[in-house]
């Protein structure tokens, strides 16, 4: 019988109770207060949820979160199984080179398989050799449904903050006598799991962080010391004319920010309440809507943007990269461009009256034009022959791909090499068709450990085939959306065409 939501009906639906009754008498459906396991997944998926009362509903989620923890449980099993209970390095010697290391090689076919990241692959692959290793008791409760995936990876992130850790999975070390690190970890789990097994993901942080400082004190004070070195700020573009702006300082720092903005935006400076129009023409208006965010933002630009000498404030300077298609470079169209920011998701999109706006407001904003090929997307060409990448081409390559070109890799171009994809010995040349961007795990893996690139194109597209024989693609990354013009929209927009009167 097909109970599949959306194709099961009534009579099926009653045939279904008929036997559910059965087994019960709450509708049959205690079963779904059991361990996880076949049959509980079974049960879920033969109950049709929208069916259920509020009660046996609440039942059901909660069944399907001990059941996704089951199937994390498994899902580990078989990690560890592609990647082996440790980290493994694979050495490649090479003539007149420094030697080659690759670590996990194995890691990148996973993450190709699955379509995950490098970073959230290594997470997992790490994640699932501290459950099959040293945290048996949190594979247990991650098994048994009382705990999920993401608490069993807070406990798991704890572990690999104990002394001990960088021994272990360092696999050039022969470390024959683990035993300390392994009871420190015995000792973790047994303090962190009381919690995590009746509380949330956040529960189950504060007591790692409990239990590090005490069952390793210097350590933490070790790891207090290097994160003042990872302090940094940055900006993220969401789109909409929006940006976030993320500073990672001290705590104490932060906070005493933080204060400072909100007494600034709470009208606490002696000429007034800060509002949005001041900052922009030094007129306060009469009335101020803006929302207590709102006030935050100007406060911190009000605060940052300023005179280092004189106090003043100054006005705002702008480098962006405008990304355009060649018609609308030439005046013949006008189609939206984007400026290349740097959040995660790529370019941009922004509308040209902002674009024209941006540029007019400031005359000390500056552009640097990409220009594109209005049908597909992609950068227009400018290869060359030679086996040196020059710098036009390598700025080209940088630009059309904008990431490492393995299949699921986000780091970005600019931190790359590039790569022929047929090697230049093989006879490959040095064009925009057999070059591009990769970083130097992937570039490693392509050069020593069984990957290759089956088929590269001119718009940044290739194809991969693993060690293990499967095949991955990487599309292009077009810089624009493309948008195919009919013949008679080119025929109005190309005057040479036009058989109407001359302007």
């Amino acid at each position: 019988m097909d109970v599949t939501e959306g194709c099961i009906n009534d009579e099926q639906w009653q045939a279904l109770l008929d036997v559910v009754v059965a087994d019960g008498p709450r509708d049959g459906l205690a079963s779904l207060d059991a361990a996880p396991g076949i049959d509980l997944i079974r049960r879920l998926a033969t109950t049709v949820p929208h069916r259920l009362d509020a009660a046996d509903a609440v039942r059901y989620l909660r069944a399907t979160e001990r059941a996704l923890g089951w199937l994390a449980a498994l899902q580990s099993d078989a990690l560890v199984a592609i990647a082996g209970p440790r980290p493994q390095v694979d050495v490649y010697e090479v003539a007149d080179a420094p030697v080659i290391s690759i670590e996990d090689a194995s890691r990148s076919e996973i993450a190709a398989a699955t379509g995950w990241s490098e970073p959230w692959t290594h997470d997992r692959v790490l994640t699932a050799r501290f459950l099959h290793g040293l945290l048996p008791l949190t594979r247990t409760a991650l098994a048994r449904g009382r705990i999920s995936s993401r608490q069993a990876d807070v406990i798991a992130e704890a572990a690999q903050r104990l002394s001990g850790y960088a021994r272990w999975a360092d696999s050039t070390i022969d470390s024959t006598d683990d035993a300390p690190f392994r009871r420190s970890c015995t000792d973790l789990e047994g303090a962190i799991l009381p919690t995590a097994e009746g509380r949330g993901v956040s529960a189950t942080r504060r007591a790692a962080a409990r239990a590090l400082e005490r069952i390793d004190a210097a350590a933490s004070a070790h790891r207090r010391r290097d994160a003042r070195h990872t302090r940094d700020v940055r900006v993220i573009d969401e789109g909409d004319g929006i940006a976030t702006l993320l500073a990672r300082m001290g705590i104490e720092q932060a906070h005493a920010c933080l204060t400072a903005i909100n007494a600034l935006a709470q009208g606490a400076l002696a000429d007034g309440p800060l509002t949005q129009g001041a900052l922009a023409d030094g007129a306060t208006p009469a009335r101020d809507d803006r929302l207590v965010g709102e006030r935050r933002a100007d406060a911190l630009v009000h605060l940052v943007l300023r005179d280092a000498a004189t106090a003043a404030p100054t006005a705002i300077r702008t480098h962006v990269d405008v990304v355009i298609d060649l018609p609308t470079l030439l005046g013949l169209a006008e189609e939206p461009g984007t400026i290349r920011g740097g959040g995660p998701g790529g370019p941009m999109p922004v509308a040209a009256e902002v674009i024209r706006r941006l540029v007019a407001s400031d005359a000390s904003a500056t552009m640097r034009r990409l220009v594109c090929d209005p049908l597909t997307g992609h950068l227009l060409d400018r290869g060359r022959t030679t086996y040196r990448v020059p710098d036009a081409l390598r700025a080209f390559i940088e630009d059309r791909d904008r990431t490492c070109r393995f299949p699921g890799c986000h780091r970005r171009a600019g931190l790359t090499q590039i790569d022929h994809a047929i090697p230049w010995d093989a006879g490959g040349a040095t064009s925009r068709e057999n070059v591009g961007a990769l970083c130097t795990r992937h570039h490693q893996l392509k050069t020593h450990a069984g990957w290759a690139i089956t088929a590269s194109t001119s718009d940044g597209s290739c194809r991969w085939r693993s060690p293990s024989g499967f095949g991955y693609e990487r599309p292009a990354a077009p810089l624009v959306d493309p948008h195919p013009r009919s013949p008679d929209a080119d025929r109005s927009a190309d005057p040479a065409r036009s058989t109407g009167p001359d302007p």
